[in-house]
């Protein structure tokens, strides 16, 4: 048998309590609920999820304008080209096949 050890804690009534119902809803107790988090902490070699500071919105709308948008314009380009095919409009870019031997060679031309 593995040979256990206890561990005492101090946390918040409120999160104690929130806790205690989500994992009940799983059928974990308190205690299978901590082992599991140290088991992955132990796994993973770390806290087994990103920790971070909270950010003002000004900060998120700042960090926002600097970031390439999604879709970026050449993914755009290619999507508005899609529809268009799609709708029936002719394409220069966009060519069907018949089999993939007639696709692959065209790709060696």
């Amino acid at each position: 048998m593995i040979k256990t050890e206890n561990l005492s804690i101090r946390v918040e009534r409120g999160v104690k309590r929130d806790a205690e119902n989500i994992f009940n809803k799983l059928g974990l107790s308190m205690s299978a609920a901590v082992n599991l988090f140290l088991n992955k902490s132990v796994l993973y070699g770390g806290i087994p999820f990103e920790l971070s500071i909270k950010k003002t919105p000004e900060q998120i709308e700042k960090e926002w304008e600097n970031k390439p948008h999604i879709p970026n314009q050449k993914t755009a380009k290619g999507l508005d080209e899609i529809k268009n095919f799609l709708n029936g409009a002719p394409s220069q870019e966009i060519h069907s096949f018949q089999s993939a031997e007639e696709m692959f060679a065209s790709l060696e031309n």
